[in-house]
């Protein structure tokens, strides 16, 4: 494998891709794929992406020497609505990219960084979409793998890092910047998954699983969740999910749940008590994580569960524990609606697609069972701002999808968006006008990231 610097100069030759080759669906369906950038010899890290409110979508992944994993540099590719594609800019002193959001027009990225001759990361910074100086916002303080999400408040940003050291949020204010940085976890937390979302209303939930009992080896059964709001960043944690002894959390995400109306006040002495009004329902976060065991016959047992965060928490299965579950992906709206997809696998190595959806004001539907999954690979699910689902995957380097309207209990027919036989880390997401990018990695020796608008038409 040729050098990082060798990578980093040949990235910069985008095929020249214009309206006529990456010309959108005239009715619901993908296009056909096209290259976002070149070919590297160097690894691609999974891509990132995001939407202006203009439909224009920003594609943010890092090239990273596999044997000298501290020669990383994290790259920006803009598509317009029309599919005119930028030169890939890269991002100064940015080794991987850990978020990419936008806030209407405003985009901004989370980025890890170390010092020259050190892998990521050990620091955090968020930096515009559109360039200028890059604003610490953990310095020095991250370790082993490391994570990030960033959030757009109406004017404002929740950014939110976690590395195994423990998890620290940020949050900006309208025309102003990132202001202080506060430690959400135990100091002595050692925190194994992670996921931050909005929950609609405003409200905002950071979440991770963590062991901080001071146990050897650790033992990662403990949820918890840190709320806020557009005007106030999270900022205590409480404890809301504890596993079985034995059981451990692998994977978490959270995500905007169905709602709950709320109490009603109490009423003053001598008068009656007053009713909410039917269409009052307070945002109440959704955890989903995969959980793990050993049954009493030693046989591992892996399950995904989920539970929302309301008056009461209660854990709920949504897979069978007959079945090793894993690459957790989960997506909602403002409004609810939920998709979530995994792996499911056998102990001979063979993996499944599975699914369910979800309304905004009902439970979940019976589990869809899809079609084969390459065992690396993860599912990837998006859902629109007005509530459609689209998940896609990886099957013999081949990238599939199905998608389903808003308030469907099953997904569509599965369309095959590439031939391919080489395609990995597939990410997916949605802009406005109905429209979607699906985006992955292409190729062995030499890597490209690649590309397919999908239109509902």
């Amino acid at each position: 494998m040729l050098a990082a610097v060798s990578a980093v100069a040949s990235v910069a030759a985008v095929a020249a891709v214009g309206p006529a080759a990456s010309a959108q669906a005239a009715s619901a369906g993908w296009s056909r794929p096209v290259r976002l950038a070149s070919p590297v010899r160097s690894d691609v890290l999974p891509a990132l992406v995001a939407f202006s409110a203009r439909g224009t979508a920003s594609i943010g992944f890092s090239v990273e020497d596999v044997d000298a994993p501290a020669f990383s540099t994290g790259y920006v590719v803009q598509r317009a609505p029309n599919g005119k594609l930028t030169r890939p800019r890269a991002l100064a002193g940015a080794q991987r990219l850990l978020s990419l959001a936008y806030d209407g027009g405003s985009g901004e990225l989370l980025t890890g960084t170390s010092p020259a001759g050190f892998a990521c990361c050990s620091s955090a910074q968020a930096l515009s979409v559109d360039g200028g100086r890059a604003r610490t916002l953990v310095d020095d303080q991250l370790a082993g793998a490391s994570d990030g999400r960033l959030l757009g408040l109406g004017r404002r940003w929740l950014a939110a890092m976690a590395s195994e050291r423990g998890v620290w949020v940020a949050q900006s204010s309208p025309g102003a910047p990132f202001g202080a940085t506060t430690r959400l976890s135990d100091a002595a937390a050692d925190v194994v998954a992670f996921d931050a979302a909005s929950v609609g209303g405003g409200e905002t939930a950071v979440a991770w699983a963590a062991s901080d009992d001071g146990s050897s080896p650790p033992q990662f059964r403990d949820i918890f969740v840190a709320r806020g709001s557009a005007k106030s960043p999270p900022r205590r944690a409480s404890l809301v999910i504890t596993a079985a002894p034995g059981h451990a959390i692998d994977e978490l995400e959270v995500a905007a749940g169905p709602g709950e109306r709320p109490r009603p006040p109490r009423p003053a002495p001598g008068k009656p008590p007053a009713k909410p009004r039917a269409s009052t329902l307070s945002p109440v976060p959704t955890l989903v994580w995969v959980e793990s065991w050993t049954d009493p016959r030693g046989r591992f047992r892996s399950q995904v569960r989920y539970a929302d965060l309301g008056r009461t928490v209660r854990a709920h299965a949504l897979s069978s524990a007959s079945e090793l579950a894993a690459g957790l992906s989960v997506a909602s709206d403002a409004s609810g609606e939920e998709a979530v997809s995994w792996k499911a696998c056998t102990s001979a190595g063979s993996c499944s697609v599975r699914a369910a959806l979800r309304g905004a004001r009902g439970g979940f539907s019976a589990v869809a069972r899809l079609g084969s999954i390459d065992p690396p690979e993860t599912p990837a699910v998006s859902v629109s701002p007005s509530g459609q689902a689209l998940l896609g995957w990886i099957a013999s380097g081949h990238v599939f999808a199905a998608a389903a309207s808003r308030g469907a209990r099953g997904l569509g027919a599965v369309r095959l968006v590439s031939r391919t036989n080489y395609a990995t880390d597939l990410t997916i997401a949605f802009g406005p006008a109905g429209k979607a990018l699906a985006v992955w990695t292409q190729g062995t020796l030499a890597q490209a990231v690649m590309g397919a608008e999908y239109s509902s038409g």
